[in-house]
């Protein structure tokens, strides 16, 4: 289900053909494997097109989101992010944000 919301979004908003937001899934979905939440970490190197506080694997190589990402920021305007209190965690086998718990 989280991977089909950014394949609508790159679709709907007409950035990339359906075949690039496929392409983006696959490298999100190796971007965010993971096995314990040690593991996951939040980077903001992804806002937007994404989400400004995005949860990955902290082993992860980004170099192709990376320039996937600055590809499409060429052609749109992105706004601000505002600062979220959340930090990442692993269900799943998949880093996710969550809110932070009181002893984090």
């Amino acid at each position: 289900m989280r991977t089909l919301s950014f394949v609508v979004m790159l679709a709907f908003i007409g950035l990339a053909p359906l075949a690039r937001g496929a392409e983006l899934n696959e490298l999100l979905d190796k971007a965010r494997a993971c096995e314990k939440s040690e593991e996951c970490v939040i980077t903001t190197e992804l806002a937007c097109p994404l989400h400004c506080y995005v949860a990955v694997n902290k082993n992860a190589d980004l170099g192709e989101l990376r320039a996937y990402v600055e590809e499409i920021r060429r052609d749109i305007v992105c706004e601000a992010c505002i600062e979220e209190d959340v930090v990442a965690v692993c269900e799943e086998s998949v880093c996710v944000k969550s809110e932070p718990t009181a002893d984090e």
